[in-house]
């Protein structure tokens, strides 16, 4: 740490060429649903907004963030029953490294070399999977196979159910029931180039899932599979290779997937903990259906629907209700709908609902009229004007799961659509109605201007959901003029679109890869959205490369606002399973060969970190991180940047004066904390080293004294140690 990082400060009042605009606190003024705002609030610069309200207002839009992704994705970010084992685009494994859709990107711990890591199956998964499992040709003879053959490849097509019958036939091999806490199977994962793994990469008697469907190692079959079938046997493993058509090799089995109304008969019944669902529930007199409803279906999609069947179920509402309300049969009558002459005022609310879904009706009606004036004028229509509202939503809350519901809170009622649907629409509307797409993209980036920071927040994820349609078309419409504007608040929409579009697993590598770009860009606005896309979902599912980009645009930040929306986003991505990771990463910012930008990110992060307990008691905290020296770096540098520095007439004014009344609670805690002692006792000790840390800390610890904050005791034995004695 420097003896001083004021000297060298970003300037507050300083904005980068390309960041200028509303800071991170503006952008979420006091919501009134009629589209106004706090005007006093609105104009405060987040450095008068005391931090708390400002955690306080973060926590909340991170919380209503969450249920607008899953509003919006409904039952396809919920169900996991009868997916191909692992259903999310990012996962833990072995050594502290993450997978990102395993068979194409690793990103292993720091200091490991090896190229292949192990994914274990974890016992719920093994249980489900055998509880839903349809039996298939297939898996009978892939598990004869593997009695006498250590590596058997199973040729089929991606979202076939094919892992799902590896698996189950890997625990059959190994006689597993998936109630043991080690199940013995895992899969195998290579990191892109690595031609096969090593011996020592192996445990011993396991069943292993690897999936070779796009790894470029089986272009050279005849080595690996020679050197597959050697380390299977030194180390009494077995393997199955899943291959595609493209890579075809001698030995395999063909995959067959199992019948779709199968796949749903058994999910349901494990759903509901009932063998004979099909009897209680009298599903044979809906049997038609039920067809219907699976038909084409893959096994995952079959799966998907009979747990929302089951929700239904559960929630005491009858088998036709359930079945003749699910997303498909819904969405087949609003296709219908559209085809029979609708008014376009009617199509306009409909397309407003799934934008702005669960807000007030006023504000979807608004926005209705608004899309409205956009087509007449696009279509140069003069009729239909005048057409009521109202009379028109009657019509469609009554029809394809809309509804109007009274808010209980004076602000009107609230348009609702029924879950699972607001993306159908979506997809929908700009699929069929391609005349629309135009004034469609005019009205989202009018929305994004809202005052009502609630109605930019969906049209975003709208514009995220739209990408999975056509990422090129959205990136260049949305997500690249949002990068470059020179304002904070379209950084936030393109962030907020991408955590939206990577919900859809298959645009996990077109997210990443406009990420990554951003990340690497010579704009700085342009790191700086990717930061920002990064303090979400996706930074805490890729914590290495969300480090990355928070350090790049840290490193040369000459802006305030910068450090802390960066800071930011650090507590976002800030949870359980990267929490240690954060503080290392945060202390090595520190250091005296780090830049004033990165020191001040640091001193930011560290006193929202220590705060968002408080507002969220299931929120990790830095008291819990096992390596004092780094916290004892980080709180340095922190009350560092606590201080104002200069004479008062022309002072530089302190970044984190937060700081010191956190130390103050974090002192009278470390009293009686053994774990937190020492490192409270480094603090004050190397707070001797520095004239004006020394000089501060003195004060406080008098104050702390004199106001019972801290016990006299443990302020004396600090006092002491800060004047080195």
């Amino acid at each position: 740490m420097s003896a001083d990082p004021l000297e060298n400060a970003p300037d507050p009042a300083q904005e980068e060429a390309d960041t200028t605009g509303p800071s991170v606190e503006s952008v979420e003024p006091t919501a009134r649903h009629d589209g106004g705002t706090d005007k006093e609030k609105q104009d405060s610069s987040p450095d008068e907004v005391p931090l708390s309200r400002r955690i306080k207002a973060e926590e909340r839009q991170r919380r209503l963030r969450a249920e607008s992704l899953e509003t919006l994705y409904g039952e396809e970010t919920r169900s996991v029953a009868g997916r191909d084992w692992i259903g999310d685009s990012a996962y833990r494994v072995s050594g502290g490294g993450t997978v990102y859709r395993a068979d194409t990107i690793y990103v292993g711990a720091p200091g490991r070399r090896s190229g292949a890591r192990l994914i274990r199956l974890q016992p719920d998964r093994a249980s489900r999977l055998l509880g839903c499992l349809v039996v298939t040709s297939s898996q009978e003879r892939l598990v004869k196979t593997l009695n006498d053959e250590p590596v058997v490849f199973l040729a089929g097509k991606v979202e076939s159910g094919w892992k799902t019958t590896a698996i189950a036939a890997l625990l059959a091999w190994a006689g597993a029931s998936g109630k043991e806490d080690q199940v013995p199977v895992a899969q195998l994962s290579l990191a892109t180039g690595t031609t096969t793994p090593a011996e020592t990469d192996l445990e011993a008697g396991l069943g292993y899932l690897v999936d070779a469907s796009s790894s470029p190692w089986v272009r050279d079959p005849d080595q690996t599979i020679a050197r597959l079938r050697e380390l299977a046997t030194t180390r009494s493993c077995r393997m199955v290779v899943l291959v595609t058509g493209e890579h075809r090799v001698t030995g395999i089995v063909e995959h067959l997937p199992p019948p779709a109304e199968e796949v749903f008969r058994r999910t349901l019944a494990y759903c509901l903990d009932d063998v004979d669902v099909w009897r209680t529930h009298d599903f044979h007199q809906h049997a038609t259906t039920v067809a219907e409803l699976v038909v084409d279906c893959r096994p995952a999609e079959a799966a998907q629907i009979a747990e929302q069947v089951a929700e239904g179920l559960r929630q005491g509402r009858s088998v036709s209700d359930v079945l003749q309300n699910q997303p498909r049969f819904t969405l087949e009558r609003l296709r219908n709908r559209l085809d029979d002459g609708t008014s376009m005022l009617s199509r306009c609310f409909l397309m407003s609902s799934a934008v702005l879904h669960g807000l007030p009706e006023v504000t979807v009606s608004r926005a209705t009229l608004d899309l409205a004036d956009l087509v007449r004028a696009k279509e140069d229509r003069k009729d239909e004007e005048g057409i009521p509202v109202w009379e028109q939503l009657k019509s469609w809350t009554d029809y394809g799961g809309l509804s109007a519901r009274p808010s209980g809170q004076g602000d009107g009622q609230r348009i609702e659509l029924r879950r699972g649907l607001a993306p159908a629409v979506l997809r929908l509307v700009w699929e069929e109605l391609p005349v629309i797409r135009s004034p469609l993209y005019t009205w989202l980036k009018a929305l994004g201007e809202s005052d009502d920071w609630e109605v930019p927040l969906k049209a975003a994820h709208a514009v995220g959901r739209l990408a999975t349609c056509d990422f090129q078309e959205i990136d260049r419409e949305f997500l690249d003029p949002w990068s470059r504007d020179r304002r904070l608040l379209p950084k936030m929409l393109a962030a907020w679109a991408m955590e939206a579009a990577i919900r859809d697993p298959h645009m996990a590598d077109k997210v990443h890869g406009r990420l990554q770009s951003w990340a690497t860009s010579e704009l700085a606005g342009q790191r700086l959205t990717a930061a920002l896309a990064y303090g979400s979902q996706i930074g805490v599912d890729n914590i290495e490369e969300a480090l990355r980009a928070f350090q790049t645009i840290t490193l040369t930040a000459v802006a305030s606002r910068l450090c802390d929306a960066v800071a930011r986003s650090v507590a976002d991505v800030y949870t359980t399973e990267t929490a240690d990771r954060i503080v290392t990463e945060l202390a090595g910012w520190t250091g005296t060969d780090s830049s004033p930008g990165q020191q001040l990110t640091a001193a930011l992060a560290l006193v929202r970190l220590l705060s968002l307990r408080e507002h969220n008691p299931q929120r990790p905290s830095p008291i819990d991180h096992p390596h004092g020296s780094e916290l004892a770096r980080l709180w340095l540098n922190a009350l560092v940047w606590g201080l104002s520095s200069g004479p008062p007439a022309g002072s530089q004014r302190s970044f984190t004066p937060e700081a010191w009344d956190l130390l103050a609670g974090w002192a009278a805690l470390s009293a009686d904390h053994p774990a937190l002692r020492g490192t409270t006792e480094t603090i004050f000790a190397e707070a001797a080293r520095s004239p004006r840390l020394r000089r501060a800390c003195l004060l406080h610890l008098t104050l702390w004294k004199i106001r019972c904050r801290v016990s006299p005791e443990f302020c004396d034995h600090l006092t002491r140690l800060t004047k080195g004695n």
